[in-house]
């Protein structure tokens, strides 16, 4: 599970993209090897947002920041100028493209 968070982070962390269905599907399989039945899923996950936007951030009522395509939180995953020190950065990675 922590591979497919990673690729998922590095997809949501790259270049601002805007993907269409088809070619999020082609990403995840054939660039970052993601399994086909898992495709479907994950897909799935960031039509639900509706934009498939790598760069989209949106601020929680928590205080907490959601980012990209698959909404990885900075109070669990990533980390962000703004973590209150209670977040925990569980993968070690920046949220923003820009910190990289």
């Amino acid at each position: 599970m922590s591979g497919i968070l990673l690729v998922l982070m590095a997809i949501t962390l790259a270049s601002a993209k805007i993907f269409e269905k088809c070619e999020l599907a082609d990403v995840l399989e054939n660039k970052h090897n993601v399994k086909r039945d898992q495709i479907k899923t994950w897909v799935c996950i960031a039509n639900h947002r509706k934009s498939f936007n790598t760069q989209e951030i949106i601020s929680n009522e928590d205080g907490s920041k959601v980012y990209g395509l698959f909404e990885i939180n900075n109070k669990l995953w990533c980390e962000d100028n703004d973590n209150d020190p209670s977040f925990n950065n569980i993968c070690n990675m920046p949220c923003s493209s820009r910190s990289m």
